[in-house]
């Protein structure tokens, strides 16, 4: 996903060796994978979906597992995509797409991809629906796949559509095979998109390694946000390495410069990066909207400041510029879901 930029940034700029950490990038297959490898401790840390942070601790499709971010990586990017199919048909908007699917009610059930069932983007896809007249869970088919291969099921006629976080959006309008329908998406306009994640045990096993991590990630989020460095940006995100696609599609992806008023990708640059309460209760909602089983008790309101850490990003941030003695170098493993070549897999 392209809002894995902060991480790559301060992986390719040396960032984390500046701040005394040594990191080995890993690159996974999808978020279901990401979640799974935190959960046994195979990861130290990850680009993940602020919903995600609520899944793995109150036991969502997992295991329960007490985690935590203290650091917000990016806000919006993600789009809803329709097949060009559907906009030869008339589609230009979910009420006509709610026409439509009415009319071929008996005929046609339209199908739709999400990249976790504990999502912006399955929450966002499920709004849309719903604004177009339909019942997410009776009218239309809805499946969950990686983000990387959302864009090859739409191009080769399996889904009618997907909610996904860019460059997917922008491969589609670029090949041809679809066009966003909507970009911005969410309420509220600022949606929190993506997290660094880790577990509980680590922070609190090597609350130094940590706080460094996060800061590296604080001074990385800063260059992404800015428009000078965006060329710069998109070049290191094309490398074979990370998302090995073409300049010019990330380019449409980010847009010329940071924009929250279309939808854009924002970067967790100074303050925006910063996991508060109020921001913990809008993913908090945006998962209660979806729906959290009945028997999940431990998906409350009061969890939200154990979540989200806003104390460790203030204190991560006190260390900038940071300087560790000579010799304090720790190992830690990262990962960031990013390649769209699945069967490649490289380490940064």
């Amino acid at each position: 996903m392209i809002d894995c930029a902060p991480v790559v940034v301060a992986s390719e700029l040396g960032l984390f060796d500046k701040f005394g950490v040594c990191v080995r990038l890993s690159r996974e297959i999808g978020w279901a994978s990401v979640r799974d490898r935190l959960l046994h401790q195979e990861l130290h840390g990850a680009h993940a979906s602020a919903t995600m942070a609520f899944a793995m601790r109150c036991g969502l499709g997992s295991l329960a597992v007490p985690c935590l971010t203290a650091a917000i990586l990016a806000y919006n990017g993600s789009a809803i995509t329709l097949s060009s199919d559907l906009r030869e048909q008339g589609v230009s908007d979910a009420a006509s797409f709610g026409e439509l699917a009415r009319r071929m009610r008996g005929r046609k059930k339209y199908r739709f991809a999400a990249v976790f069932h504990y999502s912006t983007q399955h929450c966002n896809l499920r709004n849309w629906l719903e604004d177009a007249g339909l019942h997410p869970d009776r009218d239309v088919e809805i499946m969950l796949l990686p983000s990387p291969l959302v864009h090859r099921s739409l191009a080769a006629g399996h889904v009618d559509g997907y909610c996904v976080a860019e460059p997917w959006n922008s491969m589609a309008e670029q090949d041809g095979s679809g066009w966003p329908v909507v970009r911005t998406l969410g309420q509220p306009a600022m949606q929190v998109e993506k997290v660094f994640l880790v577990l509980e045990r680590f922070e609190r096993e090597f609350p130094e390694v940590h706080l460094a991590m996060v800061a590296a990630l604080q001074e990385a989020s800063r260059l992404c946000q800015r428009p000078e460095f965006r060329s710069e940006c998109i070049r290191i995100l094309s490398m074979s390495a990370y998302l090995d696609i073409p300049q010019d599609v990330l380019r449409r992806s980010l847009g010329p410069e940071p924009s929250a008023s279309v939808g854009g990708i924002l970067f967790g640059a100074g303050d925006l990066g910063s996991p508060s309460r109020e921001r913990g209760r809008e993913v908090f909602q945006a998962l209660r909207r979806l729906g959290v089983p009945a028997e999940c008790r431990s998906f409350r309101r009061d969890i939200i400041p154990k979540l989200f850490r806003e104390d460790l990003y203030t204190r991560a941030a006190e260390r900038l510029p940071f300087h560790p003695p000579s010799g304090t170098a720790t190992s830690a493993a990262l990962v960031t879901q990013s390649s769209e070549n699945l069967d490649r897999f490289k380490a940064a």
